[in-house]
């Protein structure tokens, strides 16, 4: 290819890969999987928010150097696809989705907070919950307390009202019994 084909490709890969640093990837092989496998892999990936992005190796290895996460470049070798999202394990996840719908996508590694990660651990952060589920287990969480303590609360007050609700029917039993005779 043409140098300056070469340039515009790396400029493109610095602007798209940018906050790597912050948001980590997911890099899977790519290598012998079919167009239409392909194209049900990045469906599956942008549905879960996420992106998936075939690289040439050199240009993508060069981009990571001027990005300062030249840790990754280690994962690069064979034909690599890169997957991205809005933190690492929302990435993971994203690729655990795509992986089960196309076996041929396998699993190389990631990049978590400044450090390469082995497969094992990619596929322990995709076991973590997303965000909005952590919070609506949180909610849940410190709500329960506060049900236990209400109904806690108002339960004796309930009970007394019983008491004298039955007591009240004894009394009208024994007036309607007195009144018979």
């Amino acid at each position: 290819m043409s140098r300056r084909i070469n340039d515009l490709m790396l400029a493109e890969l610095e602007n798209q890969f940018r906050d790597i640093k912050e948001t980590g990837c997911v890099v899977a092989n790519y290598e012998g999987m079919a167009a239409d496998d392909a194209r049900r892999a990045r469906n599956s990936i942008r549905m879960a928010g996420g992106r998936m992005t075939v690289v040439k190796n050199a240009l993508f290895s060069l981009a990571l150097q001027r990005l300062g996460a030249q840790e990754v470049a280690s994962l690069l070798k064979g034909t690599i696809a890169i997957i991205q999202a809005q933190n690492a394990p929302a990435a993971a996840r994203a690729f655990k989705d795509a992986s089960e719908i196309c076996p041929a996508l396998r699993l190389r590694g990631g990049y978590v907070e400044g450090k390469v990660v082995d497969a094992a651990r990619v596929e322990k952060l995709a076991q973590i919950p997303s965000r909005e589920t952590l919070l609506a287990q949180l909610a849940g969480m410190l709500k329960a307390p506060l049900r236990r303590l209400a109904y806690g609360l108002l339960s004796r007050p309930r009970a007394f009202v019983r008491g004298l609700n039955i007591l009240r029917e004894r009394m009208e039993e024994e007036n309607s019994s007195k009144q018979e005779v």
